[in-house]
């Protein structure tokens, strides 16, 4: 069976979404939320494992409205099967910044989490994924890093694509999860530079329906220079449209 046809509730917490504060970096990248819904005696829950948060809580937060990001990455960033040696993830943002690193599963249950915040510019993180790998195949891990800055006056969320460097480099691959049934996905990529036309303008997918909490995978369009793109993706359904709100990617050009 395709990861394509899994039936995959929703799982991610609202905080994936939160923003963060700009001033001080956190002295830890544990979410409060997620602490308090751990059982003491489990040795895999979630909880600060020294340079990262990690393991299993009891109870997801719901949602509903509209799409969600479950993961960005360029190439392959999960490897085919887990192994003894640390996964290395990198992701790149144009100044030092609070990069925040998260993974989370893309099927029913359990409920897991891992949240790691470092600064830089140039992040490369080693993961020791001995707590997932007892518990989901790579393909059924979503990795996101993001961090924050002032764009036009207001903080907002800038997504960077995560890429595994024992993989090559490749197109950038996006995740997204609806609410509802779709009928069709349609997708809407810009620079942000004023002028420029759009690399994708409302375009249909063209891989047919997808069920509620379906995964929906996109390979947006190689972004063509250094800087920031506007990506936004829309979903048709018996019941009106959803949509993921718009939200910036960086690139670094390469």
């Amino acid at each position: 069976m395709s990861s394509r046809k899994l039936s995959l509730p929703i799982r991610l917490s609202l905080a994936l979404f939160a923003l963060t504060a700009l001033a001080q970096p956190p002295s830890t990248s544990c979410d409060p939320d997620l602490l308090r819904q751990t059982s003491p005696g489990d040795p895999d829950r979630y909880k600060d494992r020294g340079n990262r948060c990690e393991g299993l809580y009891a109870e997801q937060v719901s949602y509903t409205g509209n799409l969600l990001v479950a993961s960005l990455t360029s190439g392959v960033g999960t490897p085919t099967a887990w192994t003894a040696k640390p996964l290395t993830l990198q992701c790149k943002y144009k100044t030092p910044s609070d990069i925040h690193l998260q993974a989370f599963l893309l099927q029913p249950r359990p409920f897991y989490r891992l949240d790691v915040v470092q600064r830089a510019a140039d992040l490369s993180w080693n993961w020791n994924t001995e707590v997932i790998a007892r518990y989901a195949r790579p393909v059924n891990v979503g990795v996101v890093a993001w961090t924050i800055a002032v764009i036009d006056g207001r903080p907002q969320r800038i997504y960077l694509p995560v890429r595994n460097p024992a993989n090559p480099a490749g197109l950038l691959k996006l995740i997204v999860l609806p609410p509802v049934p779709v009928t069709e996905a349609y997708l809407t990529v810009a620079s942000t530079t004023p002028g420029e036309k759009p690399l994708r303008n409302q375009t249909p997918l063209g891989k047919g329906s997808y069920q509620k909490n379906e995964r929906i995978e996109i390979d947006l369009p190689p972004l063509p220079h250094e800087g920031l793109y506007s990506v936004e993706v829309a979903g048709r359904s018996d019941t009106g449209s959803v949509f993921a709100p718009p939200f910036l990617i960086y690139s670094d050009g390469k």
